[in-house]
């Protein structure tokens, strides 16, 4: 998972771009990266690259000069965090730089083509993939339009990205819109400059007017004084899809619960899937029943489990920050996060019957460990709920979710639920239906078909290759 951030036509353009980033940590805590340039100078680049979390020095402040800034944030989730693989990436003839959320299935395939042309590739990243594949497409007499438009043909998979080339900064989104990606406006005085991020959290932080989302097939072109042109691809899209396939994943867990994607509010869609959840487990409340929430991704799904059962809503878990994220962590750092993590609250645990609120289980270790937690806090009973349907198949656009054999709800297939609550200790185990998931985007006034649901039932919205593919063979964000 990544994020991607852009600012055009601002003086500090990095110093914004730092700032968007920061906003965006959650999408990639392991690899960060900014490059900028002048429009005026379209041919000159000063790039960074770092491993951790996005802390800019001084130095590279001054050093990150120009009006045009893109930006990066990355998660690679198993081997080393190498920096050929961090992205912006820059080429220098034509002279371009991109960056891009996303992955794409057919990468070999595209790859194999491209180096019979001729075409170097420095690291095995999807985003040099689709820069070095539209540079080529220019440096071929294709103008960026009709070069994007080409690439959108012949890759299959995610990618919501920004180019900068010639002085202009390019946004666009693969044909089913399965990352989210927005823009905004930020105006000082009479100037105006155009903001690019992948969730409008990132537009908040630097007080920028969130427009619109990006729609999938269009690419919205933005140069300084300028107002920003859009192009709808769709038209040129061999196969056209009759759906769009957002990733609802992003609105379960990955996205801030402030952000609105896929025109979607998130916080009012976790508090309805926690309504739906409550519903469905005909959860009243009695006077021995708290619930509450595996912070920090499933809190407002426990406020809405709260609101519709009536049961008290407390803070029984209490997280410690610092220690980032444990969905697609790698096993060593997934197993020491889940015991650092997490701290329960004792005087409000015990002889209590607890409904512990998640949005998902991938693994199980992370879940058992919660379980054990609350019970050695004193708890009575711990029924553990969770915000989704079971997780049963990986993700190969760009959630890094393990392969089938490491995912507990596919291992465990006869009375997978049954057997998962047993092996995370729980004394109740209930998933949302896919079913309630699906009428939650149907409240929201949005159409169920316009989603992936791949991970839960299976059905992907293109061909997958024959192997789960991770960061540790090279391209896997």
């Amino acid at each position: 998972m990544c994020g991607v951030f852009g600012v055009c036509g601002y003086e500090e353009a990095a110093l914004s771009c730092i700032h968007g980033l920061y906003y965006l940590q959650h999408r990639g805590e392991k690899q960060w990266g900014i490059c900028t340039t002048y429009d005026n100078k379209p041919d000159r680049f000063n790039l960074i690259k770092r491993n951790g979390k996005v802390e800019a020095t001084e130095y590279d402040i001054l050093k990150l000069q120009g009006n045009i800034a893109i930006g990066h944030v990355r998660y690679p989730t198993a081997g080393p965090a190498d920096l050929d693989n961090a992205q912006p990436h820059v080429v220098l003839d034509p002279p371009l730089m991109y960056c891009a959320n996303g992955d794409i299935v057919n990468y070999n395939e595209v790859r194999e083509v491209l180096e019979k042309k001729g075409v170097y590739f420095a690291s095995r990243n999807d985003g040099e993939l689709e820069a070095k594949y539209l540079a080529y497409l220019i440096q071929r007499g294709k103008t960026p339009i009709e070069a994007i438009a080409e690439m959108m043909n012949n890759i299959q998979g995610a990618f919501s990205a920004i180019l900068v080339y010639k002085g202009k900064m390019y946004a666009f989104r693969d044909r089913m819109g399965i990352r989210p990606i927005v823009f905004g406006m930020r105006q000082r005085n009479s100037h105006k400059s155009w903001i690019v991020s992948s969730e409008t959290c990132g537009l908040d932080v630097i007080k920028a007017r969130f427009i619109r989302e990006i729609k999938p097939a269009e690419v919205v072109v933005f140069e300084q004084n300028r107002e920003p042109v859009s192009y709808d691809l769709s038209d040129r899209i061999k196969n056209p899809p009759k759906h769009y396939s957002h990733c609802v994943f992003e609105c379960i867990y990955f996205a801030r619960p402030e952000s609105t994607i896929f025109d979607l509010s998130v916080y009012r869609f976790r508090k309805l899937l926690g309504a739906y959840l409550s519903r469905q487990m005909g959860i009243k409340s009695d006077n021995n029943s708290i619930v509450g929430s595996v912070p920090d991704s499933s809190n407002v799904a426990a406020l809405g489990f709260h609101q519709e059962s009536g049961i008290p809503l407390e803070f029984m878990l209490i997280r410690h920050h610092s220690t980032g994220r444990t969905f697609i962590a790698s096993k060593d750092e997934r197993e020491e996060k889940a015991r650092l993590k997490y701290n329960p609250v004792r005087t409000v645990i015990k002889g209590k019957d607890v409904y512990v609120v998640d949005d998902s289980i991938v693994r199980g270790t992370t879940s058992r460990k919660i379980v054990r937690m609350l019970k050695n806090a004193g708890a009575k009973t711990v029924n553990l709920c969770i915000s989704s349907p079971p997780i049963r198949h990986p993700c190969f656009y760009g959630i890094d979710t393990p392969t089938e054999s490491e995912l507990i709800a596919s291992r465990k297939r006869l009375f997978y639920v049954e057997k998962i609550r047993e092996f995370v200790e729980a004394d109740r185990l209930e998933y949302l239906s896919l079913e309630n998931l699906k009428n939650t985007i149907r409240e929201l006034g949005q159409n169920p078909e316009d989603f992936c649901f791949a991970c839960m039932d299976g059905k992907y919205p293109t061909k997958t290759p024959r192997y789960k593919k991770s960061s540790a063979g090279g391209h896997g964000k």
